[in-house]
């Protein structure tokens, strides 16, 4: 990950929360202060991606880097989660990894709205405060899970 170009700048913050886990004194619940930070870190590098590919992401269309927006063969706009589920279609561990991150962490959910799915791990409830049950070590893996997924996905044709 660290010579990944989409983590430039945020190994260092990565590796702060490794530390945090591996040092946290007991009674601490570290999930608390990782679990914001690192979605953080995801919404960064999720951008990252999309501009490595010469895209931007606007109120969840996708555009190229001179704002046209991208349209499928149908002349149809390309929306976010419509535009990883196509990169990812066809590989198992993409497909599943990718319904974590679309469909669990970036779920859709306006403000005092039930989330869509049974996994309470909702981007912007936790970082608008809405969620502040969201200290859990499974959250913490998620987090991890996601960061592996994308740079799995941005060194893909890599070789």
């Amino acid at each position: 990950m660290g010579k990944n170009p989409i983590f430039k700048g945020r190994m260092k913050i990565i590796r702060d929360c490794v530390n945090i886990i591996k040092n946290c004194p007991k009674g601490v619940n570290f999930s608390n202060l990782i679990v914001p930070t690192l979605i953080a870190q995801i919404d960064g590098i999720q951008q990252e991606f999309m501009k490595q590919n010469g895209l931007v992401v606007d109120h969840k269309k996708v555009f190229d880097l001179e704002g046209n927006k991208l349209k499928d063969e149908h002349g149809q706009n390309i929306w976010f989660n419509q535009y990883y589920k196509e990169l990812t279609s066809g590989d198992g561990f993409f497909d599943v990894m990718n319904d974590v991150f679309i469909d669990v962490l970036l779920q859709n959910t306006e403000p005092r709205e039930d989330y869509k799915t049974s996994i309470h791990f909702s981007r912007n409830k936790i970082l608008h405060g809405e969620n502040f049950h969201y200290g859990k070590k499974d959250y913490v893996v998620r987090c991890f899970m996601i960061l592996d997924f994308l740079h799995g996905l941005s060194t893909r044709n890599d070789g």
